[in-house]
């Protein structure tokens, strides 16, 4: 899938949470704008050779900026944007595969392959990294640069 596909998608995922959480239908089209830029520098990002950790902290960064800047001019909490553009950044696939192989280390009893252990954690490690990393970029906007008083 191409980088403006997965944008596309992504904002169409985001567009689909914030009418799930009840966001005002005049806002809707900022928060698909901050899923569809965040997701976009996250493509860019990993097509330059960064890892998906890295990439989707950059990616949370601008949508936390996004969030703080839309927050500003329509008077509303930034998480109201954050939070749903954020969303589709979750690494579902990376959690599925860690706790299939936690699952399959289980079912085995006392014998258990090392690759399926170091692959069910290097699984397991990654999305904890990936969630680290959503939640870091999509806050740090508002706690550093965006503070009360300060615009």
């Amino acid at each position: 899938m191409t980088i403006p596909e997965n944008a596309l998608f992504a904002g169409v995922a985001a567009l689909g949470f914030a009418v799930l959480f009840n966001m005002p239908g005049k806002l809707l089209g900022l928060c698909v704008l901050a899923a569809v830029v965040g997701h976009a520098v996250r493509g860019v990002a990993m097509s330059m050779g960064v890892g998906i950790e890295v990439g989707t902290l950059l990616g949370a960064l601008v949508i936390g900026m996004l969030a703080e800047i839309f927050s500003r001019r329509v008077h509303t909490p930034a998480m109201v944007f954050a939070v749903p553009a954020a969303i589709p950044f979750v690494p579902g696939a990376f959690a599925f595969k860690s706790m299939m192989g936690f699952a399959t280390i289980a079912a085995t009893g006392g014998e258990v392959d090392p690759s399926v252990v170091s692959e069910a954690l290097a699984n397991a490690l990654r999305a904890l990294l990936i969630l680290g990393a959503i939640a870091t970029g999509i806050s740090l906007p508002g706690l550093l640069l965006f503070r009360r008083g300060a615009y």
